[in-house]
């Protein structure tokens, strides 16, 4: 497994080191799967490093067949495609394949999962960033892949001491952290969450929906359901961003104060990004921000829709908003140094893969990321718990690479979830009362 930090040429050495195997000739067919947004890169940056030409498994089934049965040297497909032709490639036999981006392996009950793991091969590699993203067993079962007699049954099924694990991937663990290896690369400055006040008519309103929510809860039939907890408390986050009655937003008003300086004529090489988890949010801020022309990129757009975005980002844009899910990993966007998070996910990794996106190789100058938070809202519990979560990432992936033994669980308890929901203080759960 190859772990370096995001924005170290993770691609790059891989499209590298396949090279090196084709031409030593003990690679000849070799499969890369990866999510379909960075299908195209991945083509790109193979020919660009290694000069690799480089086969995109994709289109109708008949078509896909073909490829499958008549393509060697070096394929791109993506999971989805994968578990589609498990069939087809069960009698293929490949010299190596790569998975770029470990969340298609971590859940060993998929069909996903188990696809990618039945593929018949020589050798197994995985590139990520962020190899634990929400518990320890995710590694554990990511590394399954990489050696698939690694772990027991047994030990698959209980959590690893950070100890132990080290000692047992050390031999097929790589990684390096961006402060050790660009020594060039300016500084990410990464500001605590700022805190705001709603405005009046956003507070009124975000009270009333608090309580609606809260009573929903304690339903009896939906108390223990926590896909519903979720539910509940996603829409507490999407009245935080912005009141779709009166399109009054705090945190909106906030960032658009900042552009203004960040924005201006005088600071013509200077460009920002704005992230989302919601694509309402998007569709919202871009009709605010629209005197600066902004540039969207959502789930929703087709690949040459996202490529264009891109370009036009590149060359003319000064401000692109874009959903956290479609654009937190994968692309390259080093041309921007100014990054603001409008809301915030369940996942802390999720921001860094974000916040990746520029500050990478290339990136020239300093990264400034911005996060807001509307104080006495459900946004303060969720980030208690985000920071949770932050820390055992820090404590124990570094651990691959330093000795440490902490360890900070990383599992939504229903009593996290419930805190979480619950209104913030009698005296601030009594104002949706008087409503």
């Amino acid at each position: 497994m190859l772990a370096d930090d995001m924005g170290l040429g993770k691609t790059a050495q891989c499209s590298i080191a396949i090279a090196v195997l084709q031409i030593s000739e003990r690679v000849a067919r070799t499969l890369v799967i990866c999510p379909r947004s960075i299908v195209r890169q991945w083509q790109r940056e193979a020919k660009r490093w290694a000069g690799l030409c480089a086969t995109i498994v994709d289109g109708e089934r008949k078509k896909r067949a073909m490829m499958w049965k008549h393509n060697s040297g070096l394929l791109i497909v993506t999971p989805q495609i994968v578990l589609n032709d498990a069939e087809i490639i069960a009698q293929r036999h490949f010299d190596l394949v790569v998975c770029d981006d470990i969340s298609m392996l971590k859940n060993p009950n998929s069909k996903m999962t188990n696809a990618i793991r039945q593929i018949p091969r020589q050798r197994s590699w995985c590139l990520n960033g962020t190899p634990l993203e929400n518990k320890p067993e995710d590694f554990v079962n990511t590394m399954q892949f990489v050696y698939p007699d690694l772990f027991s049954r047994h030990e698959r099924n209980k959590t690893i001491s950070p100890k132990v694990l080290k000692a047992r991937v050390e031999p097929y663990f790589l990684r390096r952290r961006k402060q050790d290896c660009l020594k060039d690369l300016k500084e990410k400055q990464s500001f605590p969450p700022l805190e705001i006040e709603m405005s009046p008519e956003q507070a009124r309103k975000y009270r009333r929906y608090e309580q609606q929510q809260w009573a929903e809860f304690q339903k009896n039939e939906t108390y223990n359901d926590k896909l519903h907890i979720f539910a509940l408390i996603t829409r507490l986050i999407q009245v935080c961003n912005f009141d779709t009655e009166t399109y009054a937003s705090s945190k909106a008003d906030a960032i658009e104060e900042k552009l203004a300086q960040i924005l201006s004529d005088d600071q013509s090489d200077t460009k920002a990004i704005v992230f989302s988890r919601f694509v309402k949010t998007l569709d919202y801020l871009k009709e605010k921000y629209v005197g600066y022309n902004p540039i969207l990129y959502d789930g929703s757009m087709s690949e040459k829709q996202r490529e264009k975005a891109i370009e036009q980002f590149r060359n003319k844009g000064r401000l692109m908003l874009i959903s956290t899910k479609a654009g937190a990993r994968g692309l390259n966007l080093q041309m921007a140094n100014y990054v603001f998070h409008f809301d915030r996910g369940w996942n802390p990794v999720d921001e860094l893969q974000a916040e990746d996106r520029c500050w990478r190789m290339g990136q020239e100058k300093t990264v400034f990321v911005y996060r807001y938070m509307q104080v006495g809202t459900i946004e303060e519990r969720i980030h208690q718990v985000l920071e949770q979560k932050r820390a055992m990432f820090d404590e124990y992936v570094d651990s691959m690479v330093e000795d440490s033994d902490g360890l900070v669980g990383a599992k939504f308890s229903m009593e996290d979830l419930i805190n979480i929901l619950r209104p913030s203080t009698p005296a601030e759960a009594s104002l949706g009362d008087d409503l």
